[in-house]
């Protein structure tokens, strides 16, 4: 997970991968349930990018992993965290290079209040994180189906109802 690639908060693939010899070379991985940002790019001229994390993954320098504590619901941490995007990015400064910076003893001190103890609301939470995700796999899916039999469809090599039997099959 890079700058570039965090643009949903659901974070499950990128377009970049780690070899298995880059994972065994000091590459940070991370499981599922970890938290995500940005702390280093022009993204921060606009947007603070956050997500958590749904499977184990590496990230780069331009980001920070932040795994919740025993007892608070890694789900609700996320959710309080990007309900202070606008305080975080007024912590935002500028590089030599004009690249947005977001330095980790600013952003330590931003205060987010969750529970400490399991509830019913940070059960709700983490189900509405995971079903958000499940969903934005779907969408990531069917716009690859898409995106592979619309040239079919237009050339003439496939028809509608093969079409439809297709996406039939696959949902």
């Amino acid at each position: 997970i890079s700058a570039l690639s965090l643009k949903t908060p659901w974070i499950a693939d990128s377009e970049r991968r780690v070899t298995q010899i880059g994972a065994k070379s000091g590459t940070r991985i991370v499981p599922a349930e970890t938290i995500i940002f940005v702390v280093r790019g022009s993204s921060l001229d606009s947007e603070f990018r956050i997500g958590i994390t749904q499977r184990e993954v590496t990230f780069g320098q331009d980001c920070k992993a932040l795994l919740a504590a025993d007892g608070i619901d890694p789900a609700v941490l996320f959710l309080a965290i990007r309900s202070r995007r606008s305080d975080i990015l007024n912590l935002v400064d500028h590089t030599g290079h004009g690249a947005g910076r977001l330095a980790t003893e600013l952003i330590s001190k931003v205060a987010v209040r969750v529970p400490r103890s399991p509830t019913t609301i940070a059960d709700h939470l983490s189900t509405l994180i995971k079903l958000g995700a499940q969903r934005e796999m779907e969408n990531r899916h069917l716009t690859a189906l898409g995106n592979a039999l619309l040239p079919e469809l237009m050339s003439g090599e496939l028809r509608l109802q093969e079409a439809e039997r297709i996406v039939g099959d696959v949902t």
